[in-house]
């Protein structure tokens, strides 16, 4: 259990995916909010406080990247860890920029979520 709840929006239109991660964060002792569009991330958004985000980089309705621009509009500071299966150099140089806390690469491996979870939340 975490010392410090927070709560984590998790986005991915990768049901499997999103699922296990959502799994980890309650795991972990944080509030999990699921989302598998950005439409949805800022439907949630609008009703609850978000901490922190765990979002892939590719959804069907927009970009990782996009997404947490617009949602720091809401919630800034906003950290943040991206997942890709193909993180491109530009892809890491513009994370990098926006202050990206860290990236998942994909297929997952679960201890490494574990601990960019844990590194949200400190």
């Amino acid at each position: 259990m975490a010392s410090t709840a927070i709560s984590i929006l998790v986005v991915d239109d990768d049901r499997p995916v999103l699922l296990t991660v959502q799994e980890i964060v309650e795991e972990l002792g944080h509030r999990c909010f699921a989302a598998d569009s950005m439409s949805m991330a800022f439907e949630i958004a609008a009703h609850h406080l978000i901490q922190a985000a765990i979002m892939d980089m590719h959804l069907g309705d927009a970009t990782g990247l996009e997404t947490l621009r617009r949602l720091r509009r809401l919630y800034s500071p906003l950290d943040c860890v991206l997942m890709s299966g193909d993180f491109t150099q530009e892809i890491r140089r513009e994370a990098e920029q926006l202050g990206v806390r860290g990236v998942l690469e994909k297929p997952l491996d679960l201890e490494n979520v574990r601990t960019a979870v844990r590194a949200l939340a400190s």
